[in-house]
């Protein structure tokens, strides 16, 4: 490197080289190679605590509710990093479906509107999840049916007959609880309780 000339009493300015490319590396790595004997040492315990928060995330559980007025309805999670279960607190006697990333209640419809209130929760990180509403008819009137799923204090509603069959209506970035209870590991607590994921529905 050069230093052009500079007015007398300023400083130099120095011509830096261009940065063609650069490396990264895991902070274990480079602590390893350290010329001090007690961070190289401790280089494992770091990458030790690195696997341990990226394998137990921080989780939220949002509780939410899903109401139905029509002779069937459904919610898909399109959000994989989060997933729904049974609520422990409020069993579901409704007879619904229930799936890491579906709950459905009367699939295939029978033509009879009914009312149905089906709660279950939500866990993830935290984040805004994505979901899918869909609905059937009112029964034999043809008319539109509703399905409402409430979380976080919102409710998105689809009550449209887009094709009088799925009724599909997407939303997209849904707020889920900030304050909501966490678990150590959502993914452990699922597979712990399989009951509250599986599709056994308790009558």
């Amino acid at each position: 490197m050069s230093s052009r000339p500079t007015q007398p009493g300023t400083k130099p300015r120095v011509k830096i080289p261009r940065l063609h490319s650069f490396q990264t590396m895991p902070l274990w790595q480079l602590m390893s190679a350290a010329n001090d004997s007690k961070v190289a040492r401790r280089q494992r315990d770091v990458q030790m605590a690195y696997n341990w928060i990226v394998e137990n995330p921080k989780q939220h559980i949002t509780k939410a509710t899903l109401t139905i007025t029509s002779d069937w309805g459904a919610i898909d999670l399109l959000t994989p990093s989060a997933f729904f279960a049974r609520d422990p607190s409020r069993p579901d006697k409704t007879g619904a479906f229930f799936s890491k990333n579906k709950i459905e209640w009367n699939s295939g419809g029978t033509g009879v509107r009914l009312d149905e209130e089906i709660s279950f929760i939500i866990i993830n990180d935290g984040s805004p999840i994505d979901i899918a509403l869909s609905h059937g008819t009112t029964g034999s009137t043809g008319s539109s049916g509703k399905i409402i799923a409430e979380f976080d204090g919102k409710p998105y509603t689809n009550d449209q007959n887009w094709d009088n069959n799925w009724n599909t209506q997407n939303f997209w970035a849904c707020s889920v609880d900030p304050h909501g209870r966490r678990s150590r590991n959502s993914w452990a607590w699922a597979y712990e309780n399989p009951e509250n994921t599986e599709n056994t529905a308790t009558a």
